[in-house]
């Protein structure tokens, strides 16, 4: 849907027959400085989804959106972060077959407002972290929840620079790993394990 004029949004999207094709097009047909926001709602995918175009932002400004993988058939991460400056905020990651998100080689990536979760009816495979940060630097967190990662909440990886603020980790084995990262900052976590 085209934003109107003043709206601080490039691209609208709601949930509807194919979101799959339609969230994945908007993050393949972006350019820098574009704000991809969904409205409200149950987004079904069946495939994860990958954001390489630097400068976006992936928003959730008019109430919680879920993306909610529970039909995805491979083991990829919901939503992979590739590019540099970008920006998720206000979103759900659901029932994703791999990791929640995963971040590679970006430099000033923020997540703000973002949970990511698994339910008993769509439990992750093996080893499946919420948030896997890898090579990346400039990388901060602001109010995150993960709830039933197979593996870590959060897993740094030759990262550095990393700022957490506000993070809950609940059920899964392990909350925060920190593999061959630098500078990284934690304050006010809560993490709850079995």
């Amino acid at each position: 849907m085209a934003p109107s004029p003043g709206d601080p949004c490039t691209t609208h999207l709601r949930p509807g027959a194919n979101d799959q094709v339609a969230i994945q097009s908007a993050l393949l047909e972006a350019a820098v400085g574009h704000v991809i926001c969904l409205d409200e709602g149950t987004y079904r995918l069946s495939d994860g989804l990958s954001l390489g175009v630097p400068g976006v932002a992936v928003r959730a400004p008019f109430g919680r959106a879920v993306l909610d993988f529970s039909a995805q058939a491979s083991d990829a991460p919901g939503l992979q972060l590739l590019g540099d400056d970008v920006e998720l905020q206000g979103v759900e990651i659901r029932n994703t077959a791999g990791d929640g998100i995963r971040i590679v080689g970006g430099d000033g990536v923020h997540l703000r407002g973002v949970r990511v979760g698994w339910g008993p009816e769509a439990p992750p495979v093996p080893g499946a972290r919420g948030i896997a940060v890898e090579q990346a630097t400039n990388v901060t967190m602001e109010a995150i929840r993960v709830r039933g990662a197979a593996g870590a909440g959060v897993s740094l990886d030759g990262s550095a620079g990393v700022s957490i603020d506000g993070i809950s980790i609940a059920r899964g084995p392990e909350g925060i790993s920190y593999g061959d990262s630098v500078d990284v900052a934690v304050r006010n976590e809560r993490i709850l394990l079995p």
